[in-house]
């Protein structure tokens, strides 16, 4: 949870940082001792040398040069970057680095689990974070515990899921140079390893669901199924992102769920069509570093279909994104002051959009890395537009407290009116 809270204090304080780090070449995507020319984000060339099947070096940094790292000396090269407040490159929230830092005895463990990912985490976090955020009463804040449950809960979840993925998709990550590197098909780790891990992570998982609302219950038992069989759909439907997309944003009532203890369809549904096209547009960049190897693979992606209309698909799902949302918000009766939050939002879509190139397989995955602000942009804009209805609410407890003053008149003026009848048909 520090590190979540850290990760968003950084993105919002250190965008010029963020901008460096997109100068520097690292990549894992390379076989061992290949040279690699490539022009880097900021359209600098970098150089990347790879040390060890586990461990990459060598970047190259157009102001300071190139700098190549020893397989050895990687652990002091990541915990250099946790000392040194100087370096340009200083994170001391990044999760990659720590886990640098760790035993390597450990770290194929840490990223079977994904400890270096944090961006998945948040993407994974985001629809809970949207329910709550709207379910919160009119003039408050959104629920503290609920928003700490599902902090913790994304942590074991986003944890199990991706296991699970590297479990079952084996056979396909052998066939991919991005992914031949993971535990499981690079041999660092066992299958019966695996099987523990998910198992405690599992049970991590549908404990924090335990302490959540009946509705919100229901609602992520029926979402299990969903993500179980995620991983094969890719293999025989043509538009596996679309699967995960409905599976990922059941979140959004379940994040309501758990505060108001049911659902108001009339403001999740906008909020899950919004969901469900904000997850296309990011997995789907996500997978354009992947046709050749889905096409080699014999295995299915939105990208194979997306890549020939790439620019004009991506608008669509982020137009379709915000105009959800912002249905949403207003469906919900928020303050028109989350207009001015949502207009960010999708000022970065339609940036991601523009920067987009389906051939750069580095920039997609910056782009991808960067995706959960939308998100995180979108929590903000419902819980100021909640925030800012104090006006309303007010005005909504003088209209009931009327009514209520008026219907005790009324009953008042009933029961005096049979007093008197009563009292009439006594007389002699």
């Amino acid at each position: 949870c520090v590190q979540e809270t850290g990760i968003i204090l950084n993105t919002m304080i250190g965008a010029k940082k963020l901008w460096k780090q997109a100068s520097i070449g690292l990549t894992r995507n390379l076989p061992l001792g290949q040279k690699y020319e490539k022009k880097s984000l900021i359209g600098e060339p970098m150089k990347i040398l790879m040390c060890n099947k586990r461990f990459f070096a060598a970047v190259q940094d157009p102001k300071s040069g190139s700098k190549e790292i020893k397989a050895e000396d990687t652990g002091g090269y990541y915990k250099e970057r946790l000392r040194n407040k100087d370096d340009p490159y200083y994170d001391p929230f990044n999760p990659y680095v720590w886990m640098h830092v760790c035993p390597r005895s450990w770290q194929p463990y840490l990223r079977f689990c994904r400890i270096d990912q944090m961006f998945g985490r948040l993407l994974l976090l985001n629809p809970h974070l949207w329910g709550i955020a709207i379910a919160a009463p009119l003039g408050g804040l959104p629920n503290f515990i609920n928003l700490w449950l599902f902090t913790v809960g994304s942590l074991f979840a986003h944890a199990t899921s991706c296991a699970w993925d590297d479990f079952a998709d084996v056979p396909v990550d052998k066939t991919n140079v991005r992914t031949m590197r993971r535990p499981l098909v690079a041999g660092t780790m066992g299958r019966g390893s695996a099987l523990a891990i998910m198992t405690l992570l599992a049970g991590g998982s549908f404990g924090i669901l335990s302490m959540l609302s009946p509705v919100a219950i229901k609602v992520g038992l029926i979402a299990t199924p969903c993500i179980i069989a995620y991983p094969f759909m890719k293999r025989f439907f043509q538009y596996p992102q679309v699967f995960l997309a409905f599976a990922l944003n059941l979140g959004v009532f379940m994040g309501y769920a758990a505060v108001a203890g049911s659902i108001s369809w009339p403001v999740c549904i906008p909020m899950y069509i919004g969901g469900v096209a904000y997850t296309i547009f990011y997995d789907s960049i996500y997978a354009f570093q992947d046709i050749e190897a889905d096409t080699k693979a014999n295995t299915y992606s939105t990208s194979q279909k997306f890549a020939s209309h790439a620019k004009g698909i991506m608008s669509g799902l982020a137009l379709t994104t915000v105009a959800m949302h912002t249905a949403a918000g207003f469906l919900a009766g928020l303050n028109p002051a989350f207009l001015g939050l949502m207009g960010v939002g999708g000022a970065h879509l339609a940036w991601q959009t523009w920067k987009l190139d389906v051939k750069n397989g580095p920039l997609c995955d910056h782009l991808l890395n960067i995706s959960y602000r939308y998100g995180l942009i979108l929590v903000f804009a419902y819980a100021l537009g909640i925030y800012m209805t104090k006006g309303k609410k007010k005005a909504i407890e003088d209209e009931l407290k009327k009514k209520k003053e008026k219907s005790e008149t009324i009953s008042q003026s009933q029961n005096c009116l049979l007093y008197t009848s009563d009292a009439a048909d006594d007389t002699p």
